[in-house]
């Protein structure tokens, strides 16, 4: 047989319209088949990547804050002799890194500044003693509790964090009031007052007594604080 006569049988009996079809409708199929199977994977990726991110949103908002603002109209004042006193750059010296140590929340509020957090970076801090006696020769003997004050950088607001291990922070006034509804946050119970421009609240969380007080600044800012004392 010649190969002009196998090649006459081949055109004959094979349609090569047909055989260009059936190659195209294949790669066609097969295409259609690797792209449904990639769209699969990637809605299954994204189920996935959702339902994780949903879930450490909840891991990190377990707490169900529930809060309650007491309005006073008067105070009452305290009869002590309170000094504050600047922590300068010896008595920083003094006290090295062991504060943050011995107050977590100071750990916590130095990150937040570090990562230039949304809040924070509108307030600048300052620290300092409570003193309840001036002694000139040893000033560090009559510390009752320490002071950490966020300012607001514009000059108008400032909260103030009053801390100590042992004993409750000075004051010399306290808010009056009949009865008092107390707030959670961070499933601890607190309970906030509000005098005119001030919020105020004080508590004992994990060995240490807390006094906070804002002048000037909204309630928001003032709850950002106390999120960030309270363990």
């Amino acid at each position: 047989m010649t190969k002009k006569v196998l090649k006459d049988i081949l055109d004959e009996k094979i349609n090569k319209e047909d055989v260009y079809r059936y190659v195209t409708n294949k790669k066609r199929n097969n295409y259609y088949g690797v792209l449904k199977y990639a769209v699969l994977i990637v809605v299954c990726i994204g189920i996935v990547l959702f339902s994780f991110k949903n879930n450490v949103f909840k891991e990190n908002n377990t707490y169900d804050d529930n809060i309650r603002i007491n309005e006073v109209k008067t105070f009452g004042n305290n009869d002590i002799d309170v000094t504050i006193m600047n922590i300068n750059e010896s008595t920083n010296i003094y006290f090295s890194d062991d504060l943050e140590e011995a107050y977590p929340f100071l750990k916590r509020s130095k990150s937040l500044y570090e990562n230039d957090d949304e809040i924070l970076k509108n307030y600048e801090t300052d620290i300092y003693f409570a003193i309840t006696e001036n002694d000139d020769e040893n000033p560090f003997s009559k510390i009752h509790n320490l002071i950490y004050a966020y300012k607001n950088r514009d000059g108008k607001g400032k909260i103030t964090v009053s801390f100590a291990k042992d004993k409750k922070p000075l004051r010399d006034y306290f808010f009056e009031t009949k009865s008092s509804k107390q707030s959670s946050i961070k499933n601890k119970k607190v309970t906030i007052y509000k005098y005119e421009n001030t919020y105020f609240t004080e508590f004992h969380d994990n060995g240490i007594y807390y006094d906070i007080e804002s002048t000037n600044v909204s309630f928001e800012d003032f709850k950002y604080i106390l999120d960030i004392v309270i363990e």
